[in-house]
């Protein structure tokens, strides 16, 4: 700022010097002296960078990709938690494309607060014959929209609900169904989330002189919140009042 404020300044008495030497060669003398005009010249040089300093950034928005502290978490996770959807492990994911692999123990049993490697899970019950199969591709037509809407793509099954194998033991039985109808299950999470704000991730300590930073893992954030709302206004819209009540295990 000093060096800038000087080089106004320099610049302003030599630009004074001129005019003036150029007003005297043409016959008159101008009515401020070079000390006035070097002055005035300063004032603008100064004063611009003073008021474009004086004015804030706007503050910036809260990335929906942050990992969600747990307060604000269970907050706003409860109302999806009353309506079916819960908190699992990114392991058990694996079963939704291999139902023979080795199931987790429910987070929800574990009551874990931490949101790395974790991710939202919800099976949606439908009706069964003719109908319900209808039902079963409006609704994963509409659950298409929104996932483009939203630019966030979870991980989709449909199966008969006879044939059905929940990928979280939080999920209902097929004994509770009565392997009838079929079933649309969704999980969500986000791949490469930021750190919670404002609270950032501690950095390892090691004994090398250099520290690496610790390496978020996959969990939930806010793009996952934002659209299992969107999936439950779609999953009433399309069903119209005919929302099965699936048997929820606390």
């Amino acid at each position: 700022m000093n060096a800038l404020t000087n080089s106004c300044a320099r610049l302003a008495r030599r630009a004074a010097v001129q005019s003036c030497s150029r007003s005297l060669s043409n016959g008159f003398v101008p009515s401020a002296g070079p000390s006035r005009v070097a002055a005035r010249l300063q004032t603008v040089c100064t004063s611009s960078p003073r008021q474009s300093d004086a004015q804030p950034n706007p503050p910036k928005r809260p990335s929906p990709y942050r990992l969600l502290q747990p307060h604000t978490f269970i907050a706003e996770f409860a109302p999806l938690h009353t309506e079916g959807w819960r908190l699992d492990a990114i392991s058990s994911q694996e079963r939704m494309i291999n139902p023979l692999s080795p199931i987790s123990i429910s987070l929800d049993e574990q009551n874990s607060g931490e949101l790395q490697d974790r991710r939202l899970v919800r099976a949606f019950a439908l009706g069964e014959g003719k109908e319900g199969w209808r039902d079963t591709m409006k609704l994963a037509q509409r659950a298409g929209q929104v996932i483009e809407e939203q630019d966030h793509h979870p991980t989709i099954l449909i199966s008969p609900a006879s044939d059905y194998m929940p990928s979280s033991s939080s999920l209902f039985t097929e004994s509770q169904f009565n392997n009838r109808g079929y079933i649309l299950e969704i999980s969500t999470h986000t791949h490469t989330p930021l750190p919670p704000y404002p609270t950032p991730i501690p950095k390892k300590t090691t004994t090398d002189a250099n520290i690496e930073a610790v390496k978020i893992r996959p969990g939930v954030t806010g793009k996952d919140i934002n659209l299992a709302r969107r999936l439950e206004e779609v999953w009433k819209e399309v069903m119209g009042g005919r929302e099965r009540v699936e048997a929820k295990r606390e």
